[in-house]
Order: C-alpha cells, then sequence, then structure tokens
C-alpha cells in the first residue's frame, strides 16, 4: 500500500536502491553458499559476520569492549561482598 503523502520519498527510495543495486561489495550468491554451508555443520556459529566490512566492525567493537573492560577492571572485579569466597 502506498501512501500519497509519502510518494515523493518512496521514488527517492526506490530509486536510490536501484542505482546500487548490483554494485554492492558482498555478492548475494556467495553469501548464500556461505550460510548453506554454516546451517549445514554439526556446530553451526551463534553469531556469525558476513562481508569483510561486517568483520572489520566487529573486531572494533571486541577491540573498544576489551579496552573499556581493561579500562574498569579494578573497579568491577571488587564488587563482591568481603566476606565472599574467591576463585
Amino acid at each position: 500500500m502506498s501512501l500519497p503523502a509519502y510518494a515523493e520519498r518512496t521514488a527517492q527510495v526506490v530509486a536510490a536502491w536501484k542505482a546500487v543495486n548490483g554494485k554492492q561489495a558482498g555478492d548475494p550468491v556467495k553469501l548464500a553458499q556461505a550460510l548453506v554451508q554454516l546451517v549445514d555443520r554439526d556446530d553451526p556459529p551463534l553469531r556469525w559476520l558476513a562481508g569483510a566490512d561486517a568483520v572489520a566492525a566487529g573486531e572494533q567493537k571486541v577491540r573498544t569492549l576489551l579496552a573499556q573492560i581493561e579500562l574498569h577492571r579494578d573497579l568491577s572485579i571488587r564488587l563482591a561482598h568481603d566476606d565472599a569466597a574467591t576463585s
């Protein structure tokens, strides 16, 4: 269903998508093949990053998270009751 109030914006969005179709970095056929490989595994990953850009973003996220953990490690690990057993 198309709403007249959004017709102009919808046309712009459709045109933008058509302009990049087939020019994206990722190959949909390769993605489909990779997904089939993953679901056929006995141990499919809980999370999987599709594409070099996603891998780079994931690696950056992990580095940021580790830096935040290290920055506040001492404060974070001192939260147990004083009489609690430590492992």
